[in-house]
């Protein structure tokens, strides 16, 4: 419906607007009138808007080529390709011969289509209409030999005209989810006209009125952007890119010469079914006949690199399509202007684009997540969703401003944005490439399908060139380094935040900030952004921009979100779509919607099965009601979400899915600590990072990253310095209490708290008599030949003045060896250069699989506050397994390479522990192999020894040790 969003008002102050009034059709009413289209008009008596149902009247246009794709599986496709593009040309120049062979095959292939082809819709009916007259002969008589050949042929004819069909309208649909084995052309006939009228033009608004004919409309949308992309913009200030601290990187090989396995990378690189340029051919079209057309593209593309300009405007032409913001589009302003580019230009900043796009990560600061490698929207979304819960948990006063930028990507100046090229240091023929790409550039503006008067462009990127992305985030970042300068001269003052110093995200043209509720802060965020904007064009709309004073809570999942993907139900219209298809669009769209959200936001089981229930809903019975599934569904939901080699038809799950995904941002902080939430709290719960320690391992480098606590380095524990040509060192346990437990823990003294010794006691007195509520009852281990004894707890060690403690991590939990002082392990250090591995064997004496003696707990401590301890007390390295490596490396091992009594759960919590994960449920008993880096005296290796109970353990020497 055009005109108006609501058709009924209850006509009061505050007042109630609604859509109640439709109006109905079949899908066979909508492929007979597809240019047809609805509006509402005004309610001059009544309290509803009548609707206006009125046929399009066709302009008399002659229709622009567009290849179709279906022509790839006709026969004689490739002959008369070959025969047109090998007709001899008189001009010498390469893009002027390609432009004139594009045109040429156009009209070969139209002339080949009306030939061999013809109109589908007569042929398919005629087909019908002569196999239905021979059905009913045949009920009056038997049909002849002729006749019944006839109507085979005739019924295999029918087939493959139904395919070709369904072929054309897919591709005239959009829908690239749908793959070639559908073959339900009643949708596709359905998203097509939707498609058409969705982009269709009854009336535009404007400041002198409005206009209704083809030639007001065309005159009004050629002076807008004639205007606003055809007229250079004045620059009124520059930047001092010196001291934005702009340091030129080698970016000498951007200005290589392209070679043909480059250009046919570029060529087959390209989507094969989108919407063509002004030459009519698609990307398919390049692959199926590169062989033939291969030599000419190729000599274009290196003339054009060669930056000879006389031809190069013939094919870097584009047309321009008017996608409207929202629904109620009526001004020139409410449309998106997307570019549809000539295929070899197209095929020209491909090239350019993929030999920019490894050099973004290094050129581009991590505030900016959109269009670079391994960066995605989610990035921002936790950096800035952390902040705010940071600001509110401390209730710090803080703003968050979303900035708008009016028309960013048409708005870039080319002057600006070769000076930040020049700046990030590429290459003189790099930069000429881009002005040979911005200056040739023409356009027309689609009216309803038909091409208006050309016109030059001087300012912008289009929207849809591959390389125009990338030059706008470049030309935007900027921005950055100017906030970061403000706040390092005073100009603006710092957040409040103990996790990271960046104030702003970008992802692409969409910018947040956060700034101090301070009128001085806000004034310098006003100047910046203005002078921003005479610099490079990119002015920021204050008056759409939005302010959100902090703290304030973030809001978790919600019911939008289950909103929004029960509302694109209605468009779809499932009882069109065979259930095939509905299954790869509940996949693709509604379980990928859900997914998407949970890689970063942990869904509530609540909402989880309400999106489990409307894929269902939508797989079996093609509805959005409630319960339009019920005695419909095949098969129990599970069933439906196993891969199909087990019997399913691999329907995502959310949990599951949920629970891998989330896994990349633990990894994500090891391997790239240097984006911006890294620091702050990761959106993983203790499933989560369970599953993420079975997975990976960890291998120590100078242990300045990894946490002794927390990250999953214990693997170095069953492989202790094995003898290497008997130049091993390795100590025994040192100590002279009994069974090998240590009485002096190597850790490093906390530092004293001052004026807080009547504090501490008070907090001993405390926890000493919460101890003795809770019971003096000893837990027992019992084994096959005998009790152990339950030695005291270790919690604190005081040697002299100098206070030695244990961790806390694990103060809540409790395991059958809490009782159990804490043994540990002395390594040598000084000979560890000549070894890589450890085997726990050599140090223990013992079958650490097999015998539960050999277990190493971690004693409970709740004195302790800091949460990072380790990190804090044991500021020197850990271990120094190897020669060859400086840093800490984390690797993934896979679920499949874990031990079997720690699988599916988190490798060393010590403590009993239950988990589920893919239908594993397993209760674990696990305890921390821990051992620490001290310096050891004596380099005698441990005798063994073997107990009552035939569990060997290392005998106790009398050693010295060298405390850290």
């Amino acid at each position: 419906m055009e005109g108006r969003r609501f058709t009924w008002s209850n006509a009061q102050a505050d007042p109630v607007l609604t859509k109640i009034d439709h109006v109905f059709c079949t899908a066979e009413w909508d492929s007979l009138f597809p240019d047809a289209y609805l509006q509402a008009i005004t309610s001059a008596c009544s309290d509803h808007a009548p609707l206006f149902l009125q046929e399009s009247v066709a302009s008399a246009r002659k229709h622009s080529f567009k290849f179709e794709e279906f022509w790839l599986r006709m026969q004689g496709f490739k002959e008369t390709v070959a025969e047109a593009w090998n007709k001899n040309i008189l001009a010498t120049d390469p893009i002027r011969r390609v432009h004139i062979k594009l045109a040429r095959t156009a009209k070969a292939l139209k002339r080949w289509q009306r030939q061999c082809i013809g109109d589908l819709r007569i042929q398919i009916a005629t087909a019908k209409e002569i196999i239905l007259r021979m059905d009913l002969a045949e009920e009056a008589r038997p049909l002849s030999n002729e006749e019944r050949a006839l109507r085979r042929q005739l019924k295999c004819s029918y087939l493959g005209l139904l395919s070709i069909q369904k072929i054309k309208l897919r591709q005239r649909s959009r829908l690239t989810w749908i793959r070639l084995g559908d073959a339900n052309t009643k949708f596709f006939h359905v998203r097509a006209n939707g498609r058409r009228r969705k982009v269709h033009i009854q009336s535009l608004v404007s400041a002198g009125g409005t206009a209704i004919t083809n030639k007001d409309k065309e005159e009004l949308l050629l002076n807008h952007f004639k205007g606003h992309l055809g007229k250079k913009a004045p620059r009124l200030l520059s930047l001092d890119w010196e001291s934005l601290g702009y340091t030129h990187h080698d970016l000498s090989d951007l200005d290589a010469a392209f070679s043909e396995p480059e250009i046919k990378d570029a060529v087959f690189s390209l989507p094969s079914v989108k919407a063509p340029g002004p030459d009519g051919f698609i990307g398919a079209f390049f692959k199926n006949c590169w062989q033939i057309v291969k030599q000419d593209i190729i000599a274009a593309i290196i003339h054009m690199s060669h930056l000879r300009d006389g031809c190069a405007s013939l094919v870097n032409s584009a047309n321009i399509i008017l996608i409207p913001k929202k629904p109620d589009a009526l001004a020139v302003g409410d449309y998106r202007p997307i570019s549809l580019i000539h295929s070899l230009s197209k095929i020209f900043s491909k090239l350019l684009a993929n030999r920019l796009a490894p050099c973004l990560p290094d050129i581009v600061s991590k505030c900016q997540s959109a269009f670079v490698k391994k960066r995605s929207i989610h990035d921002n979304f936790l950096h800035v969703q952390n902040l705010i819960r940071e600001l509110h948990s401390t209730k710090t006063p803080s703003l968050f401003l979303k900035l708008d930028i009016s028309k960013a990507f048409d708005s870039v100046g080319w002057a600006y944005l070769l000076e930040v090229l020049a700046a990030l240091g590429f290459g003189q023929i790099w930069r000429d490439w881009i002005c040979l790409s911005l200056s040739s550039a023409t356009s027309r503006v689609l009216l309803n399908g038909e091409p208006g008067t050309p016109f030059w462009h001087a300012r912008g990127l289009r929207q849809g060139d591959p390389l125009s992305p990338m030059l706008f985030i470049l030309a935007i970042d900027p921005l950055q380094r100017i906030l970061s300068l403000a706040t390092q001269q005073g100009i603006l003052t710092p957040i409040r935040s103990r996790t990271t110093t960046c104030r702003i995200s970008l992802y692409a043209d969409d910018a947040g900030i956060f700034v101090n509720p301070r009128k001085e802060d806000l004034s310098a965020i006003s100047c910046i952004l203005d002078c921003f904007g005479k610099a490079s064009g990119l002015v920021t709309n204050m008056t759409k921009t939005e302010i959100f004073p902090l703290p304030w809570k973030v809001p978790g999942p919600s019911s939008s979100l289950i909103d929004k993907i029960a509302g694109k139900l209605p468009g779809w219209i499932g009882k069109n779509l065979a259930r095939p298809g509905r299954v790869i669009l509940a996949k693709t769209v509604l379980m990928a919607t859900g997914i998407y959200h949970a890689t970063v936001i942990p869904l509530p089981k609540w909402a989880r099965d309400r999106i489990n229930k409307i894929a269902r809903t939508f797989v079996w019975a093609g509805d959005e009601g409630e319960h339009a599934a019920q005695g419909k569904a095949l098969v129990n939901w599970k069933t439906v979400c196993r891969p199909k080699t087990l019997g399913g038809l691999g329907m995502p799950d959310i949990e599951r899915s949920g629970h891998t995904l989330r896994l990349r941002w633990p990894w994500l902080q090891w391997t790239d600590p240097e984006r911006t939430w890294v620091g702050s709290k990761l959106p993983c719960d203790a499933a989560d990072m369970a599953l993420f320690r079975a997975s990976t391992k960890i291998t120590l480098g100078n242990g300045k990253v990894t946490s002794f606590w927390h990250d999953n380095w214990t693997a170095v524990c069953f492989q202790l310095i094995n003898a290497k040509e008997g130049s091993s060192q390795v100590s025994s346990i040192v100590s002279k209490s009994k069974s090998g437990y240590a009485d002096k823990p190597p850790f490093k003294p906390l530092p004293p708290k001052e004026g807080n010794e009547e504090k501490e006691e008070k907090k001993k007195k405390k926890k000493k008599k919460k101890k003795k509520k809770k019971g003096t009852k000893k837990k027992k281990k019992e084994n096959k030949n005998k009790e152990v004894t339950a030695y005291p707890r270790v919690n604190e060690i005081t040697l002299g003045n100098r206070k030695y403690v244990a961790p806390n991590d694990y103060c809540d939990n409790e395991s059958e060896y809490d009782d159990l002082p804490m043994p540990f392990t002395y390594i040598s250090d000084h000979d560890l250069n000549e070894h890589t591995t450890f085997d726990i064997g050599n140090l223990f004496g013992t079958d650490y699989e097999s015998n539960d003696d050999s277990i190493i707990h971690v004693p409970l401590n709740d004195d302790i506050e800091s949460p990072k301890l380790g990190d804090v007390v044991l500021e020197d390295p850990i271990f120094e397994t190897s020669t060859f490596s400086e840093n800490d490396d984390i690797t993934y091992s896979g679920l499949d390479n874990c031990y079997r009594d720690v699988y599916d759960t988190c490798y060393n919590y010590p403590y009993e522990t239950c988990h589920s994960y893919d239908g594993l449920a397993k209760n674990h008993s696990l305890s921390m192999q821990l051992v620490y880096h001290v310096q050891i005296l004596d380099n005698n290796l441990a005798p063994i020894t073997i107990n009552e109970n035939n569990s060997s353990y290392a005998k106790i020497n009398d050693t010295s040790i060298h405390m850290p």
